[in-house]
């Protein structure tokens, strides 16, 4: 009787962290009347000093569109309350973030934090999303491809070279395409 689970199970399963990096993920638009949520991983939680519940974020901009986050552990002017699960949603900064970065909505896109030397600043260093990280796949993937073939027709190359080293004046001698390795002299006389 030991193994009777009592009751209806748990049917959750555990969330899994994308990134070990900082990175704040940007929810996909993809019905109608989806939230524009912005949701902080562990890594940009511990980096930012955020408490869910508990901290603000003032999210700024600079020259050329880079985008600043700072937190705070009391509610300033500029500074936008976190939920307990470190998320926030707010659409005028939501669809402003997506204009300047021009990023597919219809997608999870992931802004990518890193420290501001000196500032006690946070800084988007890059955005991505999941069709943006199978397109990087594919053609790493086309250039390995590319390389190896490459290694494979040099080696085979190298090999038909050392082959006729090996058979030099011993009557052998291995040619790769017509006229290769025979010398103009010993050719103008062939054709004479």
């Amino acid at each position: 009787m030991s193994e009777v689970v009592w009751g209806v199970p748990t049917q959750r399963t555990a969330k899994v962290e994308k990134f070990t990096t900082p990175v704040v993920t940007m929810s996909a638009l993809d019905k109608i009347g989806a939230g524009r949520k912005m949701s902080f991983n562990k890594a940009a939680q511990e980096l930012l000093g955020l408490v869910g519940g508990e901290s603000y974020i003032a999210i700024g901009f600079g020259k050329d569109n880079n985008i600043f986050m700072q937190s705070f552990a009391e509610e300033v002017d500029h500074g936008l309350a976190l939920t307990k699960t470190c998320t926030l949603s707010n659409k005028k900064l939501y669809e402003y973030i997506a204009k300047i970065n021009i990023l597919d909505v219809d997608v999870e896109n992931y802004l990518h934090l890193s420290n501001v030397e000196g500032e006690g600043l946070v800084t988007v260093s890059r955005t991505t999303n999941d069709a943006i990280a199978d397109t990087i796949d594919d053609t790493i993937d086309e250039v390995i491809n590319d390389v190896t073939d490459e290694v494979e027709i040099n080696e085979s190359m190298i090999e038909a070279e050392e082959e006729a080293v090996a058979n030099e004046g011993t009557g052998k001698e291995v040619f790769s395409a017509a006229g290769e390795g025979v010398d103009d002299d010993t050719e103008e006389e062939a054709w004479n």
